[in-house]
This record gives structure tokens, C-alpha cells and sequence, in this order.
């Protein structure tokens, strides 16, 4: 990202970037969905108040009351695509989207995963930045 603006360090990014960084929610709540990046922290009185735990919480129990019983998306924490694709084709209530994409040594992890909320449609983009070709199934 740095070279796309032609900088070495995140303190020289422009201040309209970093205002825009800023104003971005740490949680999104759609009528059957909600997003965060990491998760939240189920032990707090105000789960939407701890913006830590939204943006680096793991291994945590779900109180799906909290979230009116409504999916769970997230990621965060690294998870071998044939569970991704396992849990999203079980429709799981809870769903990781993290397939370690910047860990393309480990066969199971080095992709970028996305879903079609509407389809349930898993996108795969394997990391393009792999030193070694992708085996390509035939």
C-alpha cells in the first residue's frame, strides 16, 4: 500500500486517508448479518463498546442473543479453506472468511476469500504473489 503512494513509512500518508481511516465503523450490522473484522468479546456488558476485541479478538464463545441470532462474519484468524467452504456450505451462523492469505507457504492457507451475502457464492483468489506456481487441477 506505502508504494502506491510513494511512501516508506504510515505516518507520511496524507491526512484526508487517514481521516477517512478513522471514520470507518469497526463493526457493520445488516438485517440478517453481522461484520466485524476479528469478532466480539461475549464477557462485556457492551460488546459494540470494545473496539479492541473487534479488531483482534480470538477464541471466543458466541452469545448469539447478543447479536439477535444473526450470522456472524468475520476473520482475523487464519483458517484452512476446506473448513472456510465447509461451514459456508452448512450454512454455519458463524463464518470465517480468513484463509490466511499472506500465508501461501501452508497448502491449506494463501487465499483471499470473499462471500456473496445474497448467493452464499464463495470467490477464492489464491495469493498471486506466491514464489512457486499454483498446482492447477486439471
Amino acid at each position: 500500500m506505502l508504494q502506491s503512494f510513494n511512501i516508506a513509512k504510515v505516518k507520511q500518508l496524507p491526512d484526508k486517508y487517514v481521516a477517512f481511516l478513522h471514520s470507518l465503523p469497526y463493526y457493520f450490522e445488516l438485517p440478517d448479518y453481522f461484520l466485524v473484522h476479528a469478532g466480539f468479546d461475549f464477557k462485556q456488558e457492551d460488546i459494540f463498546a470494545d473496539r479492541d476485541a473487534m479488531l483482534n479478538i480470538r477464541g471466543y464463545e458466541v452469545d448469539w442473543a447478543e447479536l439477535d441470532n444473526k450470522r456472524l462474519l468475520h476473520g482475523h484468524t487464519p483458517t484452512a479453506l476446506h473448513a472456510i467452504k465447509k461451514d459456508a456450505a452448512h450454512k454455519n451462523q458463524r463464518l470465517n472468511l480468513d484463509a490466511g492469505c499472506v500465508y501461501y507457504k501452508n497448502a491449506a492457507l494463501g487465499n483471499l476469500v470473499a462471500l456473496d451475502l445474497d448467493t452464499q457464492e464463495l470467490f477464492i483468489q489464491p495469493n498471486i504473489d506466491r514464489p512457486y506456481p499454483v498446482a492447477r487441477k486439471s
